[in-house]
Order: C-alpha cells, then sequence, then structure tokens
C-alpha cells in the first residue's frame, strides 16, 4: 500500500507545519454524493466528522452522544464491505483512510449549530458531564478516533432560535472540557489525544460565551469560526469573511484579524488558534443600490446550492447545481481591497453574493503563516471544486515543502506534487519506511515527460514526478528536500 507521512521539518521554518482542518459532513454521502474516499487527504492533517448528537436523559441526570444518522455511520455498505460486518459505513471508511493516509487525525465532532440544545442541560450537572465524557471516551475508542471537537454554538447567548442557555454556561463550559480532557487523558495513549472547539469570531461576546485564556489550558487548538460575519440576518449587504475591516462596514470590529486579535489580546496562544474559513457564500437579492457593499436587500437570494441564499464554491465557479455565477450568467466579480475578499453581483437580478476564492484564501493562509497561527479549518470539504481550487490554495502557502502521495489512475505508479520557490533547488529523496534517517535520492522519476536526475529547481510553479521505480513495491514516501549550496 503507498503511503504518506508527516512533513519535512526545514531550517528557518516551523518545526510543525501549520494544520489543515476540514470538516467532513454526515450527510454528504447522500444528495452530495461525497464520501470519504473523495476526501483530498494527502493535502490534510486532521478530518472532523460532523456531527454526533449531544443528548441530556433527564430522568437520569446523564448525558451521552448519539450518531446524527446512523445508517451514513456505520450501516451503508461501500464496495467490498461485508454486509456481516459490524462497523460499516462513514466509520469503516474513515478506518480505510487512516490505514492508507497514517499521517491523518480524525476528531469527532459533537453538536453543531442545529444539534447544541442540549449542551447547556449536560454542561450544568456533575454527574450529566461525567457521563457524558464517558459516552464520548467510548465512542472514540469504538471508532478509532484521535479525538474530540465540541462544538456548542453558543454558550450563554445566540446560536439556533430556541436554543438552551445559562448565565453559567460559559463556567460550565469550562468544567465540561475538563472532564474531558480528563477522560481522554486517561485512555492508552491518552496525552496524544486532541481535543478542540469551534468556537465564535464575534469580539463582542467572547468573554461573555467563553472564560479564556483558562478554556485553551484544556484543549490543543481552538477552531475559530471566522465567516458567517454578513449574511441575511444583516440589514445591509456585506462581507461573510473579510481579513480586514472595511473602512466603511457598520462592524468594525467583524473581520479574521478582529477575532484573532481578540483571542490573542485575551491571553491565547497564537498556536492555539486555527482560522475558520467557508467553502460556501450567501447570495442576497433586492440590492438595487449600486455601490453594492454594505446596502439595503431584501433578503436571501431565492437561488442557491441547496438552500436558498447559500451557495457552494463548487457550484459558483463549476455550476455543478447550475449556479455557476463568477463572471458569468450575468455576474460579475468584484474585489475589495480593504477586506481582501471577493464578491458577485448581477446588475439585472440585483443579486449579491459573498464568498470565498483561491485569492482570498491564500491571503488568509499567508497570514496564518506570517501570525504565526495554528492553522485553517474549513467548512467543508464537499463545497470545495474536483480541482481542489481552495483546499489546494491552502496546501500551497502552509506546506510547500511536505512530502506527497497520490495514486496514478490504474498505472500503480505514484505521481507526487509540491510547490518550488523561487531560486531554490530540491532533491527528491525517499524512504522505505517512516521513523528512519536514511533517505535516499531519487534518480528514477519522470517530471514533465522526461527522465532526471535528482535535482528539481522550484520557481513558484508546480513540481511534479512520477517514480518510475515504485511498481510493486508495498510502501514507499517521499520528500522534496531543499539543496544548500555548499552542502
Amino acid at each position: 500500500m503507498l503511503a504518506l507521512s508527516v512533513c519535512l521539518p526545514l531550517a528557518g521554518l516551523a518545526q510543525e507545519r501549520p494544520r489543515s482542518v476540514g470538516y467532513f459532513v454526515e450527510w454528504g454521502v447522500f444528495g452530495r454524493d461525497y464520501h470519504v474516499a473523495d476526501l483530498p487527504c494527502y493535502m490534510l492533517t486532521h478530518i472532523n466528522y460532523a456531527f454526533v448528537v449531544p443528548v441530556y436523559h433527564a430522568p437520569r441526570d446523564e448525558g451521552s452522544i448519539e450518531f446524527y444518522d446512523a445508517f451514513a455511520a456505520v450501516e451503508k455498505l461501500y464496495p467490498g464491505d461485508d454486509p456481516q460486518q459490524p462497523v460499516k459505513g462513514n466509520m469503516h471508511q474513515l478506518a480505510l483512510m487512516k490505514a492508507r493516509y497514517p499521517h491523518i487525525k480524525t476528531l469527532l465532532s459533537v453538536g453543531g449549530y442545529t444539534l447544541s440544545d442540549d449542551f447547556s442541560d449536560i454542561a450544568a450537572s456533575s454527574n450529566a458531564r461525567r457521563t457524558f465524557a464517558e459516552s464520548c471516551v467510548s465512542f472514540v475508542t469504538t471508532y478509532g478516533f484521535d479525538g474530540l471537537d465540541i462544538d456548542w454554538e453558543y454558550p450563554v447567548q445566540g446560536g439556533e432560535t430556541g436554543l438552551t442557555h445559562r448565565a453559567e454556561d460559559a463556567d460550565n463550559l469550562l468544567l465540561l472540557l475538563a472532564d474531558l480532557r480528563a477522560a481522554l487523558d486517561d485512555l492508552p495513549g491518552g496525552t496524544n489525544r486532541l481535543l478542540t472547539i469551534a468556537a465564535s469570531a464575534s469580539p463582542s461576546t467572547l468573554h461573555t460565551r467563553y472564560r479564556l485564556p483558562q478554556l485553551a489550558q484544556h484543549l490543543d487548538w481552538i477552531n475559530v469560526m471566522t465567516y458567517d460575519m454578513a449574511g441575511p440576518w444583516d440589514p445591509l449587504t456585506g462581507h461573510q469573511a473579510p481579513l480586514y475591516a472595511n473602512p466603511s462596514a457598520p462592524h468594525q470590529n467583524l473581520s479574521v484579524d478582529g477575532a484573532i486579535q481578540a483571542y490573542r489580546a485575551a491571553g491565547v496562544a497564537a498556536g492555539k488558534l486555527v482560522v475558520g474559513t467557508a467553502f460556501y457564500g450567501h447570495g442576497l437579492k433586492g440590492v438595487s443600490d449600486p455601490q453594492m457593499l454594505f446596502v439595503p436587500h431584501t433578503g436571501a437570494s431565492d437561488e442557491g446550492t441547496w438552500n436558498p441564499g447559500e451557495f457552494e464554491f463548487r457550484d459558483l465557479a463549476d455550476g455543478t447545481q447550475g449556479n455557476a455565477a463568477i463572471n458569468t450568467n450575468g455576474f460579475i466579480r468584484y474585489w475589495d481591497d480593504h477586506s481582501k475578499v471577493p464578491y458577485l453581483y448581477n446588475e439585472d437580478t440585483q443579486v449579491f453574493i459573498t464568498y470565498e476564492d483561491p485569492r482570498s484564501l491564500e491571503l488568509k493562509a499567508r497570514y496564518v503563516r506570517d501570525q504565526g497561527l495554528g492553522g485553517i479549518m474549513f467548512w467543508a470539504a464537499e463545497m470545495d471544486t474536483a480541482r481542489r481550487d481552495l483546499v489546494g490554495t491552502m496546501e500551497r502557502i502552509l506546506n510547500p515543502f511536505g512530502l506527497r502521495m497520490a495514486d496514478v489512475g490504474g498505472a500503480g505508479l505514484p505521481e507526487l506534487s509540491w510547490f518550488g520557490l523561487p531560486g531554490q533547488s530540491y532533491e527528491v529523496q525517499t524512504i522505505g519506511m517512516p521513523g528512519s534517517s536514511n533517505w535516499t535520492p531519487m534518480t528514477n522519476f519522470s517530471h514533465d515527460g522526461s527522465v532526471l536526475g535528482t535535482v528539481v529547481t522550484g520557481a513558484n510553479r508546480t513540481v511534479s514526478v512520477i517514480d518510475m521505480g515504485a511498481q510493486g513495491l508495498s510502501s514507499r514516501f517521499y520528500r522534496l528536500a531543499p539543496v544548500v549550496p555548499g552542502e
């Protein structure tokens, strides 16, 4: 089996590459026809499986988690499955994926926007917190997850209409995470188990909803949901994920930078902050003012990929659901250089769309790198194009020297690609098993159709190679090592 490992540490670069955390949505296996096998694992470090449901059992004062869709999770048959095997569906597919890509860590995401109602009751009771932690740990061990991601949206205030809140939610969340951390640490290899949360990006509510920095002490990192900063719920058009606030925006504190700096000011270390990105956009109708930005609208657009007013990037880019809109079908793409994000506008239909594209995501990835942050999280994997336009942009910036592995059709030869830096020469190296220091320069590989020696020169372009000698091997790992002049 061909495989992939962790990235190569390089002098002058961080010893651990920034995280690339992708959400895989359980229900995507149905109408979206997106499966675990479709994940771009060779460009990810972590996968969050969304979602399982937190449940408070009032008569027993206990907490637990349950599958949202048990058929998708453990019953759906895939090619090669035995109908009699106890675990099928997404859980089995994740196990197969991890065997193929051993560098990947998987986290079980609990809650989400529409499934958070029982969190307040669970967190308010010591017995419910304990039994909830036991249930979570049971799922982690039974299905082979590396940790937990708690998506309580939101403690104290906000979230879905009718959500249960308590003034004590912020303190109780701290207690809940402490119990989860202790339960994970008690597992074999528990100190390597991961615990993260998805948290609000609104600076005005941080200290109401969360106890920072104490909260971060229990966590490996925080996925800051730096998106949905504008949408149909606002009276004016705006950017859903501005990197920086436009001086004309009504809410100057709502931006990626504004949120991250608020967390930093609250004492959270940069390496524990992961910037959230949205692979979808919001559409608004009735935008008659030619200024387009920060002007009135009449609500969510009638069109959308799956729901009115919500457009997946792959749909906007390629029209996968009939909504191609990037400089086509009457839409024109505009760029806000203050906020470093694009937007679309159709003068005839008066529809405005705020969204993320490769250029804006590249700038966010550079921000993450330059600020020394923990990485990028995105919602959600199935919303990218088949070309991996968005994930590929993140990877190019965050991990220019990482190992690569991808299969080539039925040829049995691995095709690998990296992004080189200007004027830098590299050596393609291989090893049979990870953990050894015996990396060997590769001499038998093809690049751009011709057989080369061992050195490839990068110039901010893709370096792609095919290992011509790998056929028949059960395992081989690769890296692109920079050649240092004089050595």
